[in-house]
């Protein structure tokens, strides 16, 4: 827990961790709708607090993506997409390992 209070990560954001980890072996499971309501409150809960930059946004935004792209909505997943900085790795079907 001091991690994370050192990450200036206060309680609600401990709980949008949660839902992300959650969403994301959702996600695993194939269990789409399930995920994506874990993923989206994470989000919501996270980016109150934190730039769509910080690493447990990306974590969340990596899985939306992901998921969108397995569950077969590219515009979902592409409106999501861009919402993550540059980066030279493309966003995987796969869950993110939250950080």
């Amino acid at each position: 827990m001091a991690g994370y209070n050192a990450a200036g990560l206060d309680s609600a954001s401990l709980y949008a961790n949660l839902l992300n980890v959650r969403g994301a072996a959702l996600f695993g499971q194939q269990k789409y709708e399930e995920a994506e309501s874990e993923l989206l409150e994470g989000y919501s809960t996270l980016s109150a607090d934190f730039a769509d930059e910080h690493t447990s946004v990306q974590s969340v935004l990596k899985n939306l993506v992901g998921l969108y792209e397995a569950w077969g909505k590219p515009e979902q997943a592409e409106t999501w997409r861009a919402r993550l900085p540059e980066s030279p790795e493309p966003a995987t079907t796969q869950p993110a390992e939250p950080q």
